[in-house]
C-alpha cells in the first residue's frame, strides 16, 4: 500500500495497534521508506500527529485509525 504512494515523497505512518508497521522494533518492509511514529495510548494519537507535521514535514500521513 505505501510502496504504490512512495514517489520520493517523505511519509509517516502513525499508529497505535502495530497492525501496519508490525510489533517490532523494526517496521515491516511493507511500510517502505516511510517513518513510522508509534502511539503508546490512543487518545494521544492528535499529539503525535501534530507532532509529525512539525517535526518531519510529510507529503503523506498514514493514520491506522483517527479515534480514541
Amino acid at each position: 500500500m505505501i510502496e504504490a504512494v512512495d514517489n520520493h515523497m517523505p511519509e509517516i505512518v502513525v499508529e497505535t495497534s502495530n497492525e501496519i508497521g508490525g510489533d517490532g522494533d523494526i517496521p515491516h518492509p511493507a511500510i517502505g521508506g516511510a517513518r513510522r511514529l508509534q502511539v503508546p495510548d490512543p487518545c494521544m494519537k492528535h499529539k503525535v500527529m501534530i507532532e509529525a507535521v512539525d517535526n518531519h514535514m510529510p507529503e503523506v500521513i498514514i493514520v491506522e485509525l483517527a479515534s480514541c
